[in-house]
C-alpha cells in the first residue's frame, strides 16, 4: 500500500517502513551534517519508492527510489549510510539542474559522487564506499 507522509518538507511515498527508513536518512543527515540537510531539503521536494531502478527526476525536484538503493545490504547500519549519502547525491543532480546546468552527463557525476563522498566522511564511515 502506497503511503504519503510529510517528512521534514519532503513529500514521501511509499510503504510505512519505507517512509521510516527514509525519516532515519534525513535524520542522520540533520544530525552528521546540517548543511547537508539543508541542501537535501532546499533541493529534493518528493521522495517515492519504486520497484525498479533509481532515478531522479530534477524538474520536479522528485528522486524515485528502487528498493536495493534503499535497503541495498544486510547490515542496516551500512545501508542506512549509503541511503542517506545518495539522497545529497541526488540533491546536487538538481541543484545543477535549478542552476540551469547540464545535471546528467559525466560532469555532473562526478560533482554529485563528490558530494556523496564529503558526506559519508563526515558521517564516519566506517564501510569505505
Amino acid at each position: 500500500m502506497r503511503i504519503k507522509r510529510l517528512v521534514f518538507g519532503i513529500k514521501v511515498v511509499g510503504s510505512m517502513k519505507f517512509i521510516k527508513w527514509t525519516k532515519e536518512a534525513l535524520l542522520l543527515i540533520k544530525n552528521k551534517d546540517p548543511p547537508s540537510f539543508s541542501y537535501v531539503t532546499r533541493h529534493i521536494k518528493r521522495i517515492v519508492l519504486r520497484k525498479d531502478n533509481s532515478r531522479v527526476r530534477p524538474e520536479k525536484e522528485t528522486f524515485y527510489v528502487g528498493r536495493i538503493t534503499a535497503f541495498p545490504y544486510k547490515d542496516l547500519s551500512r545501508s542506512l549510510l549509503w541511503y542517506a549519502s545518495v539522497l545529497i547525491h541526488e540533491s546536487a543532480h538538481v541543484e545543477l539542474y535549478k542552476k540551469r546546468k547540464i545535471c546528467n552527463d559525466k560532469n555532473a557525476e562526478i560533482y554529485s559522487i563528490r558530494k556523496q563522498k564529503d558526506a559519508l566522511k563526515i558521517f564516519g564511515d566506517k564501510y569505505q564506499f
